[in-house]
This record gives C-alpha cells, structure tokens and sequence, in this order.
C-alpha cells in the first residue's frame, strides 16, 4: 500500500518467504521453557527452523532435515533428530542420563552448520538402583579403622542425593568388618571408616539395603604390630626326649605377625632346653629340640617377649627309661653311721637319667657293698618305682662304705652315699700282712689291728700289745706304743734273716699270730700305675699316680725321675720326680687322640710299667674335615660331572666325633655357588657324599657347615675343569657389506657353557650364501679364536655356522645382514591407471650413479605404496639387477606411487590412480546398543571384495532385522557410493543384527548390538486360575514398556484386590519379573482381578474365581442363613434350621447333610 497526499494504492498480492535457515528454537512441546527433568526418563522437546527474522524455515523439511542432539552432559539419546516437517520437529523424544543443575539441549544442523540452544533446566537423578563403593587402598592393616565411601546412584550412576537411609556393610575373606552396618547417608552419600579384622589378599567389602548392593575392588589386609605369643598345643612328653614346639606372633585380632627380636621360654618344672629362641622376620618360630627333664603333670609353657606372654595347654611329662638307681636311709636322706651286724632300713628309688622316678620299675635289684659284706644280696619287688623300707647288714666295717645296687633291662646300677660301719666289741687282732722277703735290720712296717668279732678294727682300743717274733732273734720295739683308732701303726726291725717267722701280738687277753714271712734284704723292683678312670676327653688333664715297688709288690721309697708315654703318641705330661717317695702324683697329664685302649708306660732306673688300658673320648664338635673318599685331597674334577667326598666331624685335636649323625650345607666358590644339603653323617662321617659343580674355576674350594652351634669346614684348593668340547659359540656380528673383511670371534665350550680351554684344533667355516672365506679357521689359543672374514653375497638374516672337534661339535652365529654398497638407485617402469585387486606388471631396474645395470644384485627388493595394500611387498630376486614381476593393489586411491627399497636405496615410481573393483558387499557402520522405538542412523557404504567405496553405486538396498521388525524395508538411494538412512526398531532384544541386500546377491551385515526397552509403562500378570481361599498359589508380574518390551524395574510393587485379604500386600522387584510364591487369599469371590502399582505405573490380572476352602465347621442356622442361638419355642411349634458348612476362614461352601440331634438342658 503507498499513501500520500491523501491518497492511497495498493500494489497486486504477492508472497514473501522466509529468508535462509539462521537458528532453531529448542522448547519444549508446548513452546515453553523445557522444565525439570528425571535422569533416564524420555521426554519431549520441539524443535522449529527459523530465519534471522523468527520466521519458521518451512523449507527445512523431510530427508537431511535432521539435526544432532547434544547436551551439557554428552548424555543425551538419541544424538539425532527425525526429520522436521515444513520447518518443525513437532516432538522429539528424548532421554538425558546424566544429571545437571544447569543443562541444555543443542540442536546442530550438519550441512548448514546452524544451531540452536535450549533454556538451562535442571535434570535431577532418578530413583535408588545401586550403591557404589569408592576405590579401597591396598594394603590396610588388620584392626585399624580407614574410609569407606559408599555412594547411592540411580540407574545411570548419578548420585541419588535424596536417599537418607543405611546399608549392612560385609566382607570377604572371613573375620569381622566394624561396623556392620553404615550411617545415614547425607545427600545420598556415606563417608565412613572401617575396620577388618583378618588378615588376607582379595577382601572385597559388600555394602547392601537389602534389595542393591555392591563390591568393592580387591585389596589386602596386612598384620598390625605384635600384641601376644601364642604355643601350638603340645601333647604329652617323655623326660629328656625333644619335641617340637610352635611360638607363633599374633596382632589383637589373631593374625599371624612378622617379627623380629627374642621370645623367652620358661616352664613350671624349671627345666626346659631352651630357654629362648629368636624370631627373624617371622610369624612363626619352631624348635624340633623342645626337651623338658623333669617328670611332672599338668606341665605348662610359658613365651615371653616385646608382647602379651603366652602360656601353652596342660600336658604330663612322663618319665624317661631306667638311668640309675638312688640308695637312701628308710627315713629319707644319707644313710648315717652304722654298726657292723647290726640291722638298718634302707630306701631305694629308681629313677631315669633326670632324677624322676621310674614308676614302671617294679622288679627287685641285686645289693652290694663296698666291702662285700651286705645282706641280702637281692631285695623284694619295687612299688612304683620304690622299694620304701628293706632290713640290710653289713659286717664289715668302712669309713666310706656305699651300697650299690643294680637291676632292670639293660642293668642300670645306683650307689648310696658313703657312710661309716662302725665295729662291734674287742674280740681279737689282726696283724696285716707282713711282706717277704724283708729286710734284716731295715725296719719294716707292723700294722696291728684291734677287731671285733666280724673282723673289723675296735677303733675305740686304744691299748698296747707285747711284740714277739719266731724264729729266733730279737724285734724291736717287743712292746706297741699305744693303739690309735684301734690300730697301731709301728715299724719293726728283725735282727736276723730267716724263713717262715711270725710275729704274735697279746695284750694278755687276746693273741694273734702274723703270717709267716722271710726276712732277706729288697730293693726297687718295678713301678706300678695307679688305675686310671676312662673315659677321659681329649686335651683335658687328668692324674696319673706311679708307685715304687720292690720284687713282692711292697712300696719301696725311691728317689729318682720317672717319664710318662702312651700308644697315641700325644701324650704330654710333667716327669714324677721321686724323693725317698713310694708313690708320686701328676694333675696334667693330657692326650690329644681319641682312641680306646690307650695304655700309658712310666719309665725310670731301667724299670718301665704299663697302666690300664683306657678310653679318650673326642672334645666338643670344632670343625669338618673334607677329602676326596680315600681320605685324601680332592683333585681336579670335570664341570658337571658327579664326585663324591668325605666329611668327617672333627674335634680340635681332630678327632673323629663319633656322636655327630646330622646333615650338614655344603657351598663352593663357584658363581653362583652350589648349595647342598648333605646326607645324615653316621658315628661322625659322612663317607660319601655325591657333589656336581657346573661351572669351571681355578682355586674352587669346598665349605661345610652345621652343628649347633654351626662350625664349619673347608676342603684343599682345587679346580673345576671344564667338561668335553659340547658346542662353539660365536661372539655377537653386526651388519656387514659385502667384500669387506670382518673379524669373528669364535669359542669352545662345554655343556655348561665353560670355556673349553684345552681345545685347540681347527673348525670348518660357512654361511647361508656360500661365499664366506676362509672355509677353515686357524688353530684355537686357549679355547679361542679370532678369524678375518669376507662374505662376498649379500644377504638378508645370514648366519655364520662353525664345524670342528672329534667328535664333530657346531655352532651358530647371530642372524645379520650382508649389503652390496654399489647400487644407488631402483629404476621402475610407468605405472598406467589400475583397478583394485587386478595384477599388472613393473619392470625394476637396478642402477649405479653412472645409470649402469648392476648386473651383480640378484637380491630381493620391499615395494610398498601410499595405501599400504601392495602384494607382494617383497620382490622375486633379481636376475642380473632387473626383475619384471606382477603386483596387485587393492586399495583404491588418486595418485598412488609404488615405492622400491632395498640395500638403503629407495626409490619411487609415477603418480597413478587406483579405482574401486565391482561392487561385492555393503558395510555397516558399527551399531551401539538403540532404544526400542525411537529412531537412530543405519549408515551404509557399498564396498567391493577390497573394502573399497563403490562409489558408482547409487541404487537402494532392502532392509532387515534378525529378530523382530525395522522401518524403513527399503532405503533411499545411495549418493557415491553411500547412504545414511534413519530407521527404528520397535523390539527389545539382545543380539539384534541388521542385514541389507540390494536384491543381486550383495549383501551387508551390521554388528550384534541389544535394543533396550524404553521407559517402564505398565505392569503384566502372568494368568491365574482359579484358586481356593486360604491356599498358597503363584504368579508373576512383568514390567513392559510402551511397546511390550520387558523393561526392569527396581523398587517395591504394591498388591491389592477387592476383599482386602491378599498376603503379601507387598513384593521387591530387581528385573524384569518378579514371581510372588506362596500368596494367600482369604475371602471366596467370584470376578477378582489383582491389582499392582510401583514406579508410578500400575497393572491389572485377569478376572478370576476364589473358591471356599475345605470343610472346617458347620454351624446351624436359621433358613435365611442368621446363626442360631438361644431360642425360646412353645411345644410343638416348629423351627426350620439347616446345617451350613464353612471352611478355616469362614468362607460359606454349600449345606451339609447331618445327623440331627435336640439336647435337653
């Protein structure tokens, strides 16, 4: 319309349309701001074109119309749109799943590039599906609280903030977890702390409400510090014998603990072996020589150390085998001084080698005494282990008498304490033996003893006697002096020789006569050794006592030196000087060589004597002693063959020990050295033990050690040769050229890879191209050689190999490379234009810088071109530097170059295009898992048998699903060879695959990919049938989505129906269908329907029938069915009644038939 002046026009009609596409409005269906929404629950959004003017773009419409959907959180489904419809996407389903105080909705149109941005609305989670539990450290430590952060999430992962509740918190592996159970969450999650108790690998803590839970990541529980010792259970013992004994470190809550340090053992009989060991690291200490002497009940250990002490079971410790036996008064205690023919009780107990007693012992013993005078000579039978009370009598006197006793299996002997016998009543004298020949006028030795009537000496005679002597001549003195504990000591001189003269003594009451005894002059005769005890022990002193003897054996006084020597030769002694001695003693007698019957001889004035013969027993383990088996040094021995040793324990003086039967670790000076453990030695000598050492070495040396304490031994020196030539090796080639001389180093060795120093020889020389000089090498130095080479082929992984030795023995070189150095380039013919997967031919010419054909390389060449899809990418060989061979390439490309390397020469051919083959297949991109219903992109390539585009193709193709049904059946065209066709699934399921076929035998097949079910709409009972009230029946409930698609569902579904009887009015659902077993109506009713709700959506069973229950009662009842009760009737009026019958839940059945009866109350 134009105005002026008052007056107006008005132009024809005509149309304006809408400028280009400028944005999109994103609301939601209603053109208002999209609101708040629920993560993981579809939604609808519309989407208008619009102008730079607001103008609605109504040619943005139908195919490529679509737009990509995207949101703050990259969670939004689908990522693209259905197509708009004259500029407008009327609605769009939708599902973001991830949360957002602040999201928004992109919709991107590829080809214009225009976009268009949503308000910000908030997506909050939805609701309670699982719980997750934050990442556990590793290690923790065994009763020491550390965090738990366990988060609650809807079924998209995001937090639930609005759950509030707890959870029951477990965990794997055994022992505790504290707490069980969480606190309440805050904003939907729990910041906590833990504790497990045991120790372990693979704990995995569990959290659950009930209905969810989840399983944290692995982690190991270690010990914490030591808080006691624990003792293994010891069982009952014998007295003296070892035993093992288990100490174990145990943390607050039981678990084993690695510690270090000493632990104390003591044991309430006092007298445990040993009293502590030491733990190193450990958890646990074991002692296999645990030994307890003492026969005790209800023994018990105790552990102390840096921890609680620790106290072991109760066991008995029974005594050992019969030792000895303990002779005592009857009273208890020594026996005191007894008088000689008197009776006196005395006690004997047999005991083991630890002084317990051997109760067992219940047989008698055989008695004797110092002075052989006892009696009896054999006791009554033991009680217990005890003779308490046997009558003895001892005639003869002693100061330092003893009774012996012996008996049992093996004889076991016991001796009591020494005790005096004291003599009876003055009965008579006794004069000692005189000797003979004595010595006229040389004073002889007169002992006269006053006895009793056993003949022991009245030590209480302290009297004199008259001297007379037969024979003629005079005795002087004729008179004693006086008697000194009943026995007078005096020395008499004969004036006269003579034979057969006695003395007699008389106090004029009792007389006696000597014995008879010639009188000649003596002199020193030979010397006598005192008895010397055995065993003795090896470099201890002892005493060796040597008396002077005249021709009868009297001791003569001597003045003179004595020497001392034995049969060991390792006697070392002082000399026994004589001063006018009869007897002469030495304490420092020492021999050095255990041996049995050792007899020492004195020596002097030309007299010699031998003692007893006696034992020396060795000294105390010192050290081992290594030979070869003859007893030898060990000689040269053969790397990894056997030889066998003998170790031998030895005490310092080396000394066999014969007492040492343990093993014993055997190393070397090897590297790595050997470590053996030796067999049990026997009587101290191990006389074979079997030892290989695999490597060569000058100087090896053998060391053993053991004992306890450990001692150890070393061998002489000696080498380890090396074994039989086995193998040459050659030492590491680099790459080389061809015609240059190289140096190789070659090697002997053995099987054990020792270098075989003695070989000498030569080897034959080769290689992989035959061309190798010299073919034999010089003679080998010390086992080695080093040899110039030539190679004149070259050659990819050539190998030197080596021959020599009788017998014939190998080796190998590394694989390298030979190269010829001469050519400088590749020639390659023009290449033509080539179709994908079809032969053609290249000629390649190899060339020096001069342009020359190096007729010399007859090697092979790698091709290559830009789309890596030459075959084959090694050539033929050359024949005289040229090669004419077909390649195929079947990747499709403009521009394409062949590309020729060999020997670090390259070279490239001419630019030349590559097309597709004939069209063979469809390729589908790869499928992530749909959504039942709503549309997603099927993008199709037409390929040829190389994966080429065939970009020729511009036809349709069918389309199809495994399973169920998809939309479109047919796609639009293809444009180059492709096409991206919108299509949708209305099924759920796993496994889904797409298949197209454009109807001439070409087809394409899409990944496995799972169609979900869309959002829950409703619920679907199985069928019931008909049921009777008070019985327990089943059925299921389904969710489904909108399209029927089983959907899962997590929550609590609410039962009901018309009578109000149904048990359970509640189940929890966790999937898809949930079976309700065991359900109860009550109420018998024709037409029920159950009902269920849950998640906001509902669902109704069938109609069904509930029949009564059995017959439970009957009641009587008027005709109308009113309950009876008290009535009040005139004589003969009539009452119509009948008998109803009912079940449990007084559900009304049909009358019965009865037996009618009237009580008169």
């Amino acid at each position: 319309t134009a105005s002026g002046s008052l007056k107006t026009g008005q132009s024809n009609s005509f149309t304006v349309n809408h400028a280009a596409l400028h944005r999109f409005v994103v609301t939601n269906v209603s053109d208002a701001n999209i609101g708040s929404q629920t993560a993981g629950t579809a939604f609808a959004i519309k989407i208008v074109a619009q102008d730079q003017y607001n103008n609605i773009v109504v040619s943005h419409s139908g195919p490529g119309s679509a737009v990509t959907l995207s949101n703050t959180t990259a969670s939004i489904g689908p990522t693209s749109s259905g197509n708009f419809s004259s500029g407008i996407l009327a609605s769009q389903s939708v599902t973001i799943t991830k949360t957002s105080s602040a999201d928004a909705i992109t919709a991107t149109h590829t080809a214009s590039g225009k976009n268009g941005i949503s308000n910000n609305f908030a997506v909050n989670a939805g609701p309670l599906a699982d719980f997750r539990i934050a990442l556990v450290g590793s290690p923790q430590t065994a009763g020491v609280a550390f965090p738990l952060v366990v988060t609650a999430v809807d079924a998209n992962e995001n937090i639930a903030t609005s759950f509030s509740g707890k959870v029951g918190i477990s965990v794997s592996g055994g022992g505790t977890i504290s707490p069980d159970s969480s606190g309440n969450f805050v904003a939907g999650v729990w910041n906590g702390s833990v504790s497990v108790s045991n120790v372990g690998i693979g704990h995995q803590i569990t959290v659950s409400d009930g209905v969810r839970s989840d399983v944290s990541n692995a982690f190991e529980v270690r010990a914490s510090g030591i808080d006691r010792f624990v003792i293994d259970t010891v069982p009952n013992q014998t007295a003296g014998q070892n035993f093992s004994l288990t100490i174990r470190a145990k943390d607050a809550n039981n678990n084993d603990v690695l510690f270090s340090g000493d632990v104390t053992l003591t044991d309430n009989t006092g007298t445990l072996t040993p009293t502590s060991v030491t733990f190193s690291n450990q958890a646990f200490v074991t002692i296999s020589t645990a030994n307890i002497t003492k026969a005790q009940n209800n023994v018990v250990i105790n552990a102390s150390g840096s921890a609680k002490p620790a106290q072991s079971n109760s066991f008995n410790v029974t005594h050992a085998a019969l030792e000895r036996f303990e002779v005592i008064s009857a009273a208890g205690g020594n026996i005191g001084s007894q008088v000689a023919g008197t009776n006196f009780a005395i006690k004997i107990v047999a005991r083991d080698a630890f002084a317990n007693v051997v109760t067992s012992f219940n047989n008698s013993v055989t008695l004797s005494n110092t002075t052989a005078s006892i009696t009896p000579v054999t006791s009554g039978n033991f009680t217990n282990g005890e003779l308490a009370s046997l009558t003895v009598n001892i005639t003869k006197t002693s100061s330092a008498d003893a009774i012996s006793v012996s008996g049992g299996t093996p004889m076991r002997n016991g001796s009591s304490n020494n005790f005096a016998v004291n003599a009876g009543a003055l009965a008579d004298f006794s004069i000692a033996n005189i000797s003979t020949p004595q010595t006229a006028g040389v004073p002889f030795p007169l002992v006269v003893t006053a006895v009793d009537a056993n003949s022991n000496t009245v030590t209480s005679f302290a009297g004199t006697v008259n001297i007379t002597v037969s024979g003629g001549g005079t005795i002087t003195p004729n008179a004693s002096g006086n008697f000194v504990s009943g026995v007078w000591n005096g020395s008499v001189t004969i004036s006269n020789t003579g034979t057969n003269r006695v003395i007699t003594v008389s106090n004029g009451s009792f007389s006696e006569p000597s014995n008879s005894f010639t009188v000649n002059a003596g002199v020193l005769d030979h010397f006598e050794i005192t008895t010397i005890t055995s065993p003795q022990t090896a470099g201890q002193n002892f005493s060796v006592t040597v008396r002077a003897k005249d021709v009868n054996n009297n001791d003569v006084s001597y003045t003179g030196t004595v020497t001392l020597t034995d049969n060991t030769g390792t006697l070392t002694a002082s000399s026994l000087v004589f001063t006018n001695q009869a007897a002469q003693t030495i304490t420092n007698a020492r021999i050095t060589k255990a041996q049995a019957g050792v007899v020492i001889t004195a020596s002097g004035s030309g007299k010699a004597v031998q003692s007893n013969a006696f034992i020396v027993n060795p000294d105390l383990l010192h050290h081992f002693s290594i030979t070869n088996t003859s007893g030898n040094s060990i000689g040269s021995q053969i790397a990894g063959t056997p030889f066998n040793v003998r170790i031998t324990a030895q005490d310092q003086f080396n000394n066999t020990m014969t007492g040492f039967v343990q093993t014993v670790t055997i190393t070397d000076l090897s590297s790595p050295p050997i470590n053996i453990t030796s067999g049990a030695f026997s009587a101290g000598v191990l006389a074979s033990q079997s030892i290989t050492i695999l490597k060569a070495r000058t100087d090896n040396q053998l060391t053993v050690s053991g004992g306890v304490p450990p001692v150890n031994g070393t061998s002489n020196l000696f080498n380890v040769n090396p074994a039989a030539l086995h193998h040459f090796t050659i030492d590491p080639i680099t790459d080389q050229a061809t015609s240059a001389p190289f140096t190789i180093t070659l090697r002997a060795m053995d099987a054990n890879e020792n270098p075989v120093t003695s070989f000498a020889g030569t080897v034959s020389i080769s290689d992989l191209t035959g061309t190798i000089t010299p073919t034999s090498s010089g003679a080998f130095v010390a086992g080695a050689r080093s040899e110039s080479v030539t190679i004149t082929q070259a050659r990819t992984a050539n190998r030197i190999e080596v021959s020599g030795g009788v017998p014939a023995r190998t080796g190998a070189s590394n694989n390298f490379n030979v190269t010829a150095t001469t050519i400088d380039r590749f020639e390659i013919s023009t290449i033509g234009n080539q179709t994908a997967g079809t032969a053609f031919p290249v000629t390649i010419i190899a060339r020096d810088a001069s342009n020359n054909i190096v007729t010399g390389f007859n090697g092979t060449v790698t091709v290559s071109d830009i789309t890596g899809s030459i075959t084959p990418v090694t050539s033929n060989p050359f024949s005289a530097g040229q090669l004419v061979q077909n390649f195929t390439i079947t990747k499709s490309a403009v521009n394409d170059v062949l590309t020729v390397t060999g020997l670090g020469k390259s070279s490239s051919s001419n630019a030349f295009n590559v097309s597709h083959a004939a069209l063979t297949k469809f390729a589908i991109a790869p499928l992530s898992d749909q959504v039942a219903g709503q549309s997603f992109p099927l993008i199709l390539t037409a390929q040829d048998a190389f994966d080429n585009t065939v970009t020729s193709f511009t036809g349709t193709v069918s389309i199809a699903v495994n399973t169920g049904t998809i939309t479109p059946t047919t796609s639009s065209a293809f444009s180059a060879g492709t096409r991206t066709q919108v299509v949708t699934i209305p099924q759920a399921g796993n496994s889904k695959q797409i298949t197209v076929n454009d109807g001439a035998g070409h087809l394409g097949t899409s990944n496995q990919f799972n169609v979900n079910a869309s959002g829950l709409d409703r619920f679907v009972f199985s069928e019931i049938g008909t049921q009777a009230a008070g019985a327990p029946f089943s059925f299921t409930i389904t969710a489904r989505d909108g399209s029927g698609n089983n959907v899962s569902f997590n929550g609590t579904l609410t039962l009901s129906e018309a009578t109000g009887t149904l048990s359970p009015v509640s189940v929890p659902m966790n999937g898809t269908t949930v079976t309700v077993p065991n359900a109860v109506l009550l109420k018998a009713q024709n037409n029920l329907t159950l009902n269920v709700s849950g998640g906001g959506k509902t669902g109704v069973s069938n109609t069904f029938n509930v029949t009564p229950g059995p017959l439970h009662r009957v009641r009587v009842v008027e005709i109308n069915g009113t309950e009876l009760f008290a009535r009040t009737l005139n004589a003969d009026q009539t009452l119509p009644v009948r008998a109803a019958g009912y079940d449990v839940n007084n559900n009304f059945i049909e009358d019965q038939t009865v037996t009618w009866s009237v009580q008169t109350l």
